[in-house]
C-alpha cells in the first residue's frame, strides 16, 4: 500500500496550499516518480526521513500519516531514492550507505561488525546515510517534473534484481486507485496516474455540513457525494504508546447522490479496508488498523 502512503503525504502537504492541489504518479520502465504540489518539506520534515517516529505531523492534527513511516515503506521497492522538495534535495542509496560503513575504522568499525554478525545484517541502513544527489537520470527526470508545476518529487530507481517484480507490484497498486480514493482526502483535488495508461481523477469540493464532493466535475461521468464529517478527541485512558500522538478522531460518511447505485463499498480508514458496508455509501473513521491498513485491529481506542 505504498502508493496510498504517498497520496497521504501529498494530501497533508496541500493543507495550506493556495494553488491547484494535485498528485502525480508516473511509472516508467526503470523509475517511479511521485510528485505533488503543496508546502515543501521543512528541515524537520527532511530529518523525519532519516529518523522514524520523528515526523513533524505528529502533533495530533488532522494529518493522515503522522509517524514518519510512509517514506520508509518505499525501501521495499528501491534502494536508490532522490527527493526534491522546494529548496531542499536529498538522496539515499544502498551503495552509498555501505561505502560509509566501510570507511569507518577503529573501535567503531569493530563494534559495527560485531553487531552485523550477531544480527546477520548484510547491508547498512539506507536512510541513516543521506547525501546530496549528484547528476543522474533520476535527478534529471525529477527536475523536469518540478518544471511541470510540482513542488515535491520523489524518484525511485527500480533497476535491481527484482525490478520487474517491483514494477508489477507498483502497476497493480496503481490500477486500484479510483476516484473514490480522493473523496476522504481533505485537500487533494487531482490524482494523475501514468503507468500502463494515463488516468486522471479530479474532484471539486463545495460547502460544508454536508460538503458536496464531485468526481470528474464538468464531464458526463460526474458523480456527486454528500460528505458528512464529525471530529472529536479520544479519551487518554484508551490510548497506548503507539497511539498517544493520535488523540483526535474523525468519522465521515459519503452518501452518493445517485441512490440507485449498487456498487460494493468498504469501510475506509482514509482508504478502503477489507470490511464491506451493507449499503451503497462510503464510511470513514480514524481507527487503529493492522500494519497493512487493510483490517481494523481490536484496539481499545476503536
Amino acid at each position: 500500500r505504498q502508493i496510498l502512503e504517498l497520496i497521504q503525504n501529498a494530501d497533508d502537504a496541500c493543507e495550506n496550499h493556495n494553488g491547484r492541489k494535485k498528485f502525480l504518479l508516473r511509472l516508467t520502465p526503470g523509475y517511479l516518480f511521485a510528485a505533488n504540489t503543496g508546502i515543501p518539506s521543512t528541515p524537520d520534515g527532511i530529518k523525519s526521513l532519516v529518523i522514524s517516529h520523528n515526523s513533524p505531523k505528529s502533533a495530533g492534527g488532522q494529518s493522515i500519516g503522522n509517524k514518519g513511516l510512509g517514506f520508509r515503506s518505499l525501501l521495499s521497492w528501491s534502494r536508490s531514492i532522490v527527493v526534491l522538495s522546494g529548496s531542499y534535495s536529498v538522496a539515499f542509496s544502498q551503495r552509498h550507505a555501505d561505502e560509509q560503513i566501510g570507511a569507518l575504522r577503529g573501535s567503531v568499525r569493530t563494534l559495527i561488525e560485531r553487531e552485523r554478525t550477531k544480527r546477520s545484517i548484510v547491508h547498512a541502513p539506507v536512510l541513516q546515510f543521506p547525501f546530496f544527489p549528484t547528476a543522474s537520470p533520476s535527478l534529471s527526470a525529477a527536475q523536469t517534473i518540478i518544471g511541470e508545476g510540482y513542488d515535491t518529487v520523489i524518484a525511485l530507481e527500480l533497476s535491481n534484481s527484482k525490478g520487474r517484480e517491483v514494477w508489477q507490484d507498483i502497476a497493480d497498486q496503481a490500477r486500484k486507485i479510483s476516484g473514490e480514493t480522493v473523496i476522504f482526502c481533505h485537500h487533494l483535488e487531482e490524482i494523475a496516474i501514468e503507468s500502463e495508461k494515463k488516468i486522471l481523477h479530479c474532484v471539486k469540493r463545495t460547502g460544508s455540513r454536508p460538503q458536496l464532493v464531485e468526481l470528474n466535475p464538468g464531464t458526463q461521468d460526474v458523480r456527486r457525494w454528500h460528505l458528512y464529517r464529525r471530529r472529536g478527541t479520544v479519551p487518554s485512558a484508551l490510548l497506548d504508546e503507539d497511539s498517544e500522538d493520535c488523540r483526535n478522531y474523525e468519522i465521515a460518511v459519503a452518501v452518493p447522490e445517485d441512490i440507485t447505485e449498487r456498487a460494493t463499498h468498504r469501510l475506509c480508514v482514509y482508504f478502503p479496508t477489507n470490511d464491506e458496508l451493507p449499503m451503497a455509501m462510503l464510511a470513514h473513521a480514524t481507527l487503529e488498523t493492522t500494519q497493512n491498513r487493510k483490517n481494523i485491529s481490536p484496539h481499545a481506542a476503536n
